[in-house]
């Protein structure tokens, strides 16, 4: 599990590096905002983690409160 968490902060970090979010953005957090929601369907509704769009539009949400400008 914290290889997968290395991993996506890595991601986060290129794209701070890269311009595309801001130099403030705490990646420790995001992993938090982007995995808290599909724990939460799974674990406590039951509901799927993965119905069409889900997965696209948490992460377009999360990114956007994030500071990346909309796609």
């Amino acid at each position: 599990m914290a290889d997968q968490r290395e991993s996506v902060q890595q991601i986060l970090q290129r794209a701070i590096d890269r311009g595309e979010l801001p130099l403030a953005v705490d990646t420790s957090l995001a992993i938090d905002l982007l995995a808290g929601p599909l724990f939460y369907r799974r674990l406590v509704t039951g509901a799927e983690v993965n119905p069409p769009g889900f997965v696209t539009n948490l992460i377009d949400t999360v990114l956007t409160g994030l500071g990346h400008p909309s796609s």
